[in-house]
């Protein structure tokens, strides 16, 4: 039980503001021996983890994939396990991602992703029932894109690197169609940046006679404005210090689209395990919350 609560899982989401209660529910060890049933089954301590008290859920999805002694397709029940992390100001789900078939036929293509963004918030719903919680989604964009951006972006003592964006605007030539969503490499918005830096120089000297003072300032200025302006539904970036300490790596989704059925319907972020692991990047996150960032609620001491 206590590997299984330690494996890295890839994928969390956090609410703060205030826990009333850590329930008692199922004994979890039942877990190990059998495929338990649709319930939280909790609490665990677990060692390296004073602070939380964890909890968790299976959930059985339709699954179908190709059976071992046959070549026929055939639909199973996939056990995904979801865990709830429990502190008194705060609730995280996390969990482990997989390929999917939803039916016969797209097994025989190809998986896709299952779609997580369809079960956690409804097993949000059911912890903070559980716990008699109220508690709201972080500010994950601003906490990204402005709390954290501000304070170690232009710090000569850490390495921001930006990686990913997923923005609704149509992707670096701005000339997609209006809705679609395209990913890709922030090395292309920050040509962009340098495209538009580099024109309105020429301008100013053509016309003029004027010079820039400080040309790849301005190129951050207009990266800075086009992640945190333009319509950026996802961003990945990782941060380390001069140490070689590995502080940060995920790609963030920010909820900006609480109204849909897909991963922007609610902040969580996929972190990368390999740079460190869950509960080093969530303490990292929760240690600069603000109150901006935390609907309002702010604590020293949420991790």
């Amino acid at each position: 039980m206590q590997h299984l609560i330690g494996r890295d899982k890839g994928w969390f989401s956090v609410k703060t503001g205030k826990v009333v209660e850590r329930p008692v529910c199922d004994d979890p060890i039942g877990l190990l021996v059998a495929e338990g049933e649709p319930k939280w089954y909790g609490p665990i301590d677990y060692p390296l983890d004073s602070r939380g008290s964890w909890y968790i859920r299976p959930v059985f999805v339709p699954h179908w994939e190709t059976s071992e002694d046959s070549a026929k397709v055939m639909q199973y029940s996939a056990r995904w396990l979801c865990f709830a992390r429990i502190t008194d100001q705060a609730i995280s789900l996390h969990w482990r991602g997989f390929s999917h078939a939803d039916s016969a036929d797209s097994a025989l293509r190809h998986n896709s992703q299952f779609h997580y963004w369809e079960r956690i918030p409804t097993l949000f719903e059911e912890v903070e029932d559980l716990a008699n919680a109220r508690v709201s989604f972080i500010n994950l964009h601003n906490l990204i894109l402005h709390r954290l951006w501000d304070r170690y972006r232009d710090n000569p003592s850490y390495e921001w690197l930006d990686r990913r964006i997923r923005a609704e605007s149509g992707g670096v030539a701005l000339s997609a169609h209006a809705g679609t969503v395209v990913e890709f490499e922030v090395a292309g918005i920050r040509r962009l940046a340098y495209t538009i830096r580099s024109s309105i120089e020429r301008e100013l000297e053509t016309k003029y006679n004027l010079k820039l003072p400080d040309p790849e300032n301005l190129d951050e200025v207009i990266l800075r404005t086009l992640l945190r302006e333009f319509g950026a539904l996802s961003y990945e970036f990782s941060l380390e210090n001069e140490g070689d300490d590995k502080l940060f790596r995920a790609h963030n989704y920010f909820g900006l689209k609480p109204e849909t059925t897909s991963p922007d319907s609610f902040p969580h972020s996929r972190i990368f395990t390999t740079w460190r692991d869950d509960l080093g990047q969530l303490d990292f996150l929760l240690r600069h919350l603000g109150a901006n960032d935390a609907g309002g609620y702010t604590q020293d001491t949420l991790f």
